[in-house]
């Protein structure tokens, strides 16, 4: 199964041309999407700023669910699953990542193989885009008042060959993988004749079920691949516990609860569900202003 996935820029919520809203800060969501070549089908997985983050361990997590979630629609007991995603370093490219993958390979019965390309630098335009683009034109002149509503628009976004597919994810869905990826993938790592692992460099990985080893390329140009060997067996690998990345719900700044909840008491957000779906945010004095950071966070192929 080939496949690609990325993160979409961040929908605001609420969405809509009032000016009200364009000079309020904004409730974030997130979307993961992967996009199955073969099938065509878009999985989106969506999470509030409140739910988790954008960084390796919430990136991870949400590929590994996609994963785990083929082995109830694929009919064979093997899965050779090849994806594609860009450089990004602080959510693709890292040890967390890589961490998972080979946990995945080893400790799910279905997973025959993983590999893991990254698309060249300023070409990375692929699958899961297009699913991004297609909810960006279909939102783009209809209001979305609240979080919750952003499911109906993403499955409404799309009807053939078949609507996307959009899973919640929540605080107890995301796996610290970062705290772990030390047992996993040591941080350094020798090869053949004792050159070190260059993570940053990599742009291929294969993960193979029963192989205590991952094989890598640094360059599509050449065809010649490393074997690194990975002290991490298999019984080891599946002893390893997991830890939860989130032991509860993240705050938002006081300054954002305090203008959502001035549109609800203004009557921007229309009804009494939606105001409570902003009214119930936990939120925090110390809490740093997220909206303010989200743009720069957008590092991809850096």
């Amino acid at each position: 199964m080939v496949s690609s996935f990325d993160l979409q820029k961040v929908l605001y919520t609420p969405h809509s041309k009032s000016t009200l809203i364009f000079y309020s800060r904004k409730y974030c969501e997130y979307n993961l999407t992967v996009y199955e070549n073969a099938t065509k089908r878009g999985d989106c997985f969506l999470c509030g700023e409140c739910e988790g983050k954008r960084g390796a361990v919430d990136i991870a997590s949400c590929v590994r669910k996609w994963i785990l979630g083929l082995g109830s629609r694929k009919s064979s007991k093997s899965l050779k699953s090849i994806l594609y995603c860009d450089n990004c370093i602080g959510q693709n490219k890292n040890r967390s990542m890589f961490s998972m993958l080979y946990y995945t390979v080893h400790t799910t019965p279905f997973v025959e193989s993983i590999t893991l390309k990254f698309l060249e630098k300023g070409h990375t335009y692929m699958g899961a885009d297009t699913v991004h683009g297609t909810i960006t034109s279909f939102t783009k002149n209809r209001p979305v008042m609240a979080p919750s509503v952003w499911f109906t628009m993403i499955e409404s976004s799309r009807l053939q060959p078949e609507p996307f597919v959009v899973s919640e994810m929540r605080n107890n869905d995301f796996d610290e993988f970062l705290a772990v990826q030390s047992k996993i993938l040591p941080q350094a790592m020798n090869y053949d004749k004792g050159d070190q692992v260059v993570w940053s460099g990599m742009r291929m990985l294969l993960f193979e079920k029963g192989a205590n080893k991952m094989t890598f390329k640094y360059s599509f140009v050449t065809n010649k691949a490393r074997a690194l060997k990975i002290r991490s067996t298999r019984s080891y690998v599946m002893n390893i516990v997991v830890p939860k990345a989130y032991k509860e719900h993240i705050p938002i700044s006081t300054k954002k609860y305090e203008d959502l909840k001035k549109l609800c008491e203004n009557g921007v957000i229309p009804t009494h569900a939606m105001r409570q779906e902003y009214l119930t945010l936990p939120h925090s004095a110390g809490k740093e202003d997220i909206i303010d950071l989200v743009e720069t966070y957008d590092y991809e192929d850096n």
